[in-house]
C-alpha cells in the first residue's frame, strides 16, 4: 500500500530533474536581428509588394520571419520548460515506465521507502526544503544572475537614458515632418488659382504637383536622417545589452546551461535569466521592424503621388 502511494511522488522529481535544459546562447541572436534600414528605399526593398484592388499593398512578414520564428521557438521552449520545472503535468507520469523504481522499492524497508520519498519530495518543493549543495560553478552562475538582477534594478537611470534616446529620435523626426507639412500648407496658398468651369477655381495643377514633389523630397530627407541616426544608435544598444548579459551567459554555458544544477529551484532561476535575455532580443526586433514599417509609408506615398502627375 505504501509503495503504491509513494510511486507517483517518486516519479515527479525524476521527471523534473531529468528535464533537458535549453542549451542556446541567446545573445547570439543579437547579431541576427536585421539592422534598421539605411534609407526609405532600403525599407521598401524589404517588403513584398503587390497590387490588390487597384491599391499597392506591401508586406514585411517574410523579411523578419527567420528571426521572429527563432525567437518565438525559443520562447515556447522556455515556456514549456518553466511549466515542467514549476508544475510537471500529470500526463507526463503516464509516459514513464515505473517498473525500475518499483523493483528498487520492493527491496527497501518501510523506513527506507519513507526516507527516499521525503528526499524526492523535498527536491520538488513539496516538503521541507533540504537542497542538495550545488557545485562552485553553479553557485557562481546563481551569484551572477543575482548581480544581473541588481544591475537591472539599480540601472534605471541608464535605462531611462537609453529609451530617451529612442524617444528623442522619434520625436525629432515627427517634429520635422510636421514642419514640412506646415511649409507645404504655406506654399500651397501662394499657388495661383485657375478657372475650369462653373465648378470653381483650383490651384494650378502643374504648380501644385511640383510643390507636392518638393514636399515629398523633404519628407524623404527627414526620414532618411532618422534612419541614419537610428543606425548610429543601434551599436550602442547592442553593446549595452552584451555588456549587461555576457557575464551571466558565460557562467551559464560553463554549467551546461543549468543541467549541472542539482536542485529544481536553481534550474528555475537560471531559466529566468535566459528568458530575460530573450526579452531583449524581442525588443530589438520590434525597434527594427517599426522603423522599416514607418519608412516604407513614404515610398508608397511617392508612388501614389507619381500617379497624380498632370497630363502634359
Amino acid at each position: 500500500m505504501l509503495q503504491r502511494f509513494l510511486l507517483p511522488l517518486l516519479l515527479l522529481p525524476a521527471l523534473t530533474l531529468g528535464q533537458e535544459m535549453i542549451k542556446v546562447n541567446v545573445l547570439g541572436l543579437y547579431d541576427r536581428v536585421p539592422l534598421p534600414p539605411a534609407s526609405v528605399q532600403a525599407a521598401y526593398e524589404r517588403h513584398e509588394c503587390k497590387v490588390e484592388n487597384t491599391y499597392l499593398r506591401c508586406y514585411l512578414d517574410k523579411f523578419y520571419k527567420p528571426i521572429i520564428d527563432e525567437q518565438n521557438m525559443l520562447g515556447q521552449q522556455f515556456e514549456k520548460l518553466n511549466l515542467v520545472l514549476n508544475a510537471p503535468a500529470p500526463a507526463s507520469l503516464q509516459q514513464m515506465d515505473p517498473e525500475e523504481i518499483r523493483k528498487k522499492m520492493e527491496s527497501m524497508s518501510v523506513e527506507e521507502k519513507m526516507q527516499f520519498a521525503m528526499a524526492m519530495t523535498q527536491q520538488m518543493g513539496l516538503g521541507p526544503k533540504a537542497l542538495t549543495p550545488e557545485s562552485e560553478d553553479v553557485i557562481a552562475a546563481q551569484e551572477e544572475y543575482a548581480k544581473l538582477n541588481e544591475r537591472l534594478a539599480l540601472d534605471m537611470q541608464n535605462t531611462e537614458a537609453r529609451y530617451k534616446k529612442q524617444t528623442d529620435l522619434k520625436q525629432a523626426r515627427e517634429r520635422k515632418h510636421e514642419e514640412v507639412n506646415a511649409w507645404y500648407t504655406a506654399e500651397h496658398k501662394k499657388i495661383p488659382l485657375v478657372s475650369y468651369d462653373e465648378a470653381g477655381r483650383y490651384p494650378e495643377p502643374k504648380a501644385e504637383y511640383a510643390l507636392k514633389q518638393a514636399a515629398m523630397d523633404k519628407h524623404f530627407t527627414v526620414e532618411n536622417e532618422y534612419l541614419q541616426a537610428l543606425l548610429k544608435y543601434w551599436p550602442e544598444e547592442i553593446n549595452y545589452l552584451k555588456t549587461l548579459y555576457t557575464p551571466f551567459q558565460q557562467k551559464l554555458a560553463a554549467i551546461n546551461y543549468g543541467e549541472d544544477a542539482e536542485n529544481i529551484e536553481t534550474k528555475r532561476l537560471l531559466v529566468g535569466g535566459q528568458t530575460s535575455m530573450l526579452g531583449s532580443v524581442e525588443a530589438l526586433i520590434k525597434l527594427s521592424r517599426a522603423a522599416t514599417e514607418e519608412a516604407v509609408k513614404w515610398q508608397l506615398g511617392k508612388i501614389e503621388l507619381e500617379k497624380q502627375k498632370p497630363v502634359e
